[in-house]
């Protein structure tokens, strides 16, 4: 008799979900698509996860956390020696907007994710969860680092910091839809695109920077 490894069944449910929100551009999907996927029964995905609700949210949160930890590693490829704080976390920055820039299907999808953790997470009464803890702690190392250096203003809170950019992130993904999807061409949608990247990282920039005399 085969043993089930139920926490690696549930796992790959979860990357079913994903799968598919993802084919499906963000929209629904079926419970026979996910279950079709892993090679399961849908009698048997529903033993698993009865609640279709709760079953989304725990999807969408790995697909955060698995955004978070590639986000972060092509970050730290990117470091060059030699960087001040407020470069290092520009660059941070910088690399999520590439990340949304290069494909706007990660845009769509990180907010989409974004939207149903709060929505479920309210819904459900449950704490909203933290799904990039090491995002957190690369940006608030940063703006220290930059705090020692001149770089930075000493009266910024790397805790603000964080909270700006984090939700900075999700509001960014989002002008990148609404701008993929205006039927302007081509050319024009590039050159909104660069402005909307040019003024958040304005934004941030003048947010952290010492002030001139």
């Amino acid at each position: 008799m085969r043993v089930v490894d139920k926490e690696q069944v549930t796992e790959d449910i979860l990357d079913a979900v994903i799968r598919c929100k993802y084919e499906a551009k963000g929209g629904n999907v079926q419970i026979t698509q996910i279950s079709s996927l892993v090679g399961i029964s849908d009698r048997t995905l529903n033993r698993y996860f009865p609640d279709k609700e709760l079953m989304i949210y725990l999807a969408s949160l790995k697909m955060l956390r698995l955004s978070s930890a590639e986000l972060l590693k092509e970050y730290r490829a990117r470091i060059e020696p030699g960087m001040n704080g407020k470069e290092r976390f520009l660059l941070l920055v910088k690399t999520q907007i590439d990340k949304f820039h290069s494909e706007s299907m990660n845009a769509l999808m990180f907010a989409s994710a974004v939207a149903t953790c709060v929505d479920t997470a309210i819904s459900k009464k449950i704490c909203y969860p933290s799904y990039d803890n090491e995002v957190e702690r690369a940006v608030v190392s940063d703006i220290e680092i930059g705090k020692l250096d001149g770089s930075v203003r000493s009266d910024v809170d790397p805790a603000d910091v964080y909270c700006l950019t984090s939700s900075s992130f999700n509001g960014l993904a989002e002008r990148i839809i609404y701008l993929c999807n205006v039927g302007v061409s081509d050319e024009e949608q590039k050159k909104k695109l660069l402005c909307a990247f040019d003024d958040y990282l304005d934004m941030i920039d003048c947010y952290i920077s010492p002030k001139r005399l």
